[in-house]
């Protein structure tokens, strides 16, 4: 698809081809569409101009593609990143030690310098990897 458009009546276009060109078999799957603030922005406000002012579209909602499983997602980790990418909800992992209690923290003092030091256990990934679709933007 190339870069996002910076127009927002073109981000729509591009959003909506987004998940046209998905593989069907996931199209009836609910999925969070991750992208930067910016994009959402962009996307909302090329919306009400495409589909008309009427709509009842609030950028703090969560703004959906028509006719697709697609929520649009703005996460502050895709603050700028031209990138879009989705997966089924179920298919993004976050794994963490079965019973973690509250981090402990050990302080050292030493020489007028402080360290801390915990240990956390933390693992992210896709259970299915083929079911990430993301657009070639780097």
């Amino acid at each position: 698809l190339g870069a996002v458009p910076s127009d927002p009546a073109d981000v729509v276009d591009y959003i909506e081809e987004f998940a046209d060109n998905m593989n069907e078999r996931y199209w009836g799957i609910d999925m969070a569409l991750n992208v930067s603030p910016k994009i959402a922005r962009r996307f909302g406000r090329g919306y009400k101009k495409k589909y008309g002012t009427t709509l009842s579209y609030k950028e703090n909602d969560r703004a959906t593609v028509d006719l697709s499983n697609l929520n649009i997602i703005p996460r502050a980790s895709m603050i700028g990143k031209d990138r879009i990418w989705c997966t089924p909800i179920d298919n993004a992992k976050r794994i963490t030690k079965k019973e973690m209690p509250a981090i402990p923290f050990e302080i050292e003092k030493v020489d007028r310098t402080v360290k801390i030091f915990a240990d956390m256990w933390l693992g992210l990934g896709f259970i299915i990897p083929e079911a990430v679709f993301t657009n070639d933007v780097d």
